[in-house]
């Protein structure tokens, strides 16, 4: 079995699969370089940083905190604005219908939201990159199983 954050992450990967914007476009990766424009409007899901603190009622428990990245990509235009605004809404509701993940989280909400433009591929693009935290419990002797 996978450690509990990278089933967080397949758990988004797959709710997020299907949006009305970006349709099937959804990768478990940060390097939205390796995907061709053609498959813009896309998401990329990743996670960045994990806090955990082990917890004092339950000696043998970790308390996590998680970052988990979801990056809105979009070819750039005079609307692009409007389209990473698109995502972000279709993101954040998609992700709040769920804020336990299916049973994997207590809860998974919005921390900040940054929107930023680049020129590193042929045509300009759009980033808007929404970080969720989500926290989470596992035993210490086995990162696996959420304890929710």
């Amino acid at each position: 079995m996978s450690h509990v954050r990278q089933q967080i992450r397949d758990r988004i990967l797959t709710i997020l699969g299907g949006l009305t914007t970006t349709t099937t476009h959804v990768y478990n990766t940060r390097l939205y370089a390796l995907i061709p424009e053609s498959n813009l409007p896309a998401l990329l899901v990743y996670t960045q940083t994990e806090d955990a603190e082990r917890e004092l009622i339950a000696p043998s428990t970790y308390q996590r905190n998680l970052n988990v990245v979801v990056e809105g990509i979009a070819e750039g235009n005079s609307l692009v604005e409007n389209t990473l605004d698109t995502i972000a809404a279709e993101v954040e509701a998609v992700i709040g219908s769920d804020p336990g993940l299916n049973g994997l989280c207590v809860n998974i909400s919005l921390a900040s939201t940054e929107i930023d433009f680049t020129s590193e591929s042929e045509h300009p693009i759009g980033v808007i990159k929404l970080t969720f935290e989500c926290q989470y419990y596992t035993a210490a002797n086995d990162s696996t199983i959420s304890i929710n």
